[in-house]
């Protein structure tokens, strides 16, 4: 098989192991993509995690952390509610 549809198969996995179980994800795609490359594609651990872009996975971890405290305490709500009412 194709490692390139053996990967499109693990990401609808990935989808839906992450709606079945309530959980990210993003982290279960991370996890197949190390199974994969390591497994499947011969790739050592390290030289995976070298090839992701760690400077952008912070980043968008840090922005996921702010936008759930901002959910948790309503503000996400309170500016939602305050844009429909300035649009309407």
């Amino acid at each position: 098989m194709n490692l390139g549809v053996l990967s499109l198969i693990m990401i609808f996995v990935a989808i839906f192991i992450g709606f079945w179980r309530n959980i990210n994800t993003g982290l279960v795609s991370l996890a197949f993509a190390l199974i994969l490359g390591q497994f499947i594609g011969g790739l050592d651990a390290k030289n995976i995690i070298n090839m992701w872009p760690t400077n952008l996975f912070f980043m968008l971890v840090g922005i996921t952390l702010l936008f759930s405290i901002a959910r948790a305490n309503g503000t996400l709500e309170l500016l939602a509610k305050k844009c429909v009412r300035l649009y309407v």
